[in-house]
């Protein structure tokens, strides 16, 4: 995924039309780590917008089982979605985010977008990648809207153009539209 985004990454840039001094990757939920791990091992790109993004990969992990099965698995659930979200990292054998966002150099430019109520990222894992974020030499922006995680689902659609709304805002600000 990660070699992916970066193989594109280049291609965009010979492209006529491109300007390849503003470019950005976005990734939002569980693809916020790999665009954030691809901007950190190009440093070409010159930002990165994390929509929903979180770090502690294993304890996300841990979380949405816990959620997913409590119901159906009791008291296994709890020794089982520990053991099911550490292999299911180590499968995926990518950078931490907290790591990923510590590379991004002080040229690129990062946006986090949260949401305050969300269900399906544990506020943990929001503030591991926001404290790290803060510890970045990347130029950077948080911001936290009101309402629950990335759905969508046609119902939820405000959420994406509110999110939109907000990113296209932030290119402005920092010379990357």
């Amino acid at each position: 995924m990660i070699d992916g985004i970066r193989e594109l990454h280049t291609a965009l840039k010979q492209k006529s039309g491109v300007d390849a001094l503003r470019t950005i990757v976005v990734g939002a939920s569980f693809g916020a780590p790999f665009a954030l791990a691809a901007a950190a091992q190009d440093p070409s790109i010159s930002g990165v917008v994390l929509i929903h993004g979180f770090g502690d990969i294993p304890g996300t992990g841990r979380f949405r089982i816990l959620q997913s099965w409590k119901s159906r698995f009791g008291p296994l659930t709890n020794p089982l979605a520990w053991l099911l979200s550490r292999l299911g990292w180590l499968y995926l054998d990518a950078p931490t985010p907290e790591v990923s966002v510590l590379q991004l150099k002080p040229n690129q430019r990062a946006l986090m977008i949260s949401a305050r109520e969300d269900t399906i990222i544990p506020r943990e894992s929001i503030e591991s990648l926001a404290l790290a974020l803060d510890r970045s030499l990347a130029q950077k922006e948080k911001i936290f809207m009101d309402g629950d995680h990335l759905h969508p689902s046609s119902e939820r659609n405000q959420t994406i153009e509110a999110i939109s709304d907000q990113v296209i805002d932030w290119m402005k600000r920092v010379n990357l539209r």
